[in-house]
């Protein structure tokens, strides 16, 4: 964690090699052992696509996505229409786990759910 701080708190795209310099700070100040200087730990990413967690990652995406979706049609139409939160309650809350998610946002939103909204939440695409 302390890592990705730092790397995201000073990082500079113009000194790409200061990866493993933060890298070898934070170890030296947090490991009991010595850094072998071979190991570039900070340039894998085994935890999702090595160790058959990728399926249960993909699942938060797609939450994400229903989130976004239902977020951004409840925002169009005032964030705190009484409303569009009713429609919200019967479309989804109260409906629990009679039906599959998608389907339950999908009759709150009118259609299916595109990644679009969440595209836009994320600041990689404009409005």
């Amino acid at each position: 964690a302390l890592f990705d701080f730092l790397l995201h708190l000073d990082y500079d795209p113009n000194n790409p090699g200061e990866v493993m310099d933060v890298a070898e700070k934070v170890w030296n100040q947090v490991s009991v052992v010595p850094h072998a200087s071979y190991d570039r730990y900070p340039l894998s990413f085994s935890h999702i696509f090595g160790s058959g967690y990728d399926a249960g990652y993909f699942s938060y995406l797609w939450a994400e996505v229903l989130s976004c979706a239902v977020y951004e049609r409840m925002k169009a139409n005032a964030i705190f229409d009484p409303v569009e939160g009713e429609r919200f309650v019967h479309s989804i809350l109260s409906r629990g786990g009679e039906e599959k998610m998608l389907v339950m946002v999908q009759d709150f939103l009118g259609a299916k759910p595109t990644i679009d909204s969440m595209l836009r939440s994320e600041g990689i695409v404009k409005s």
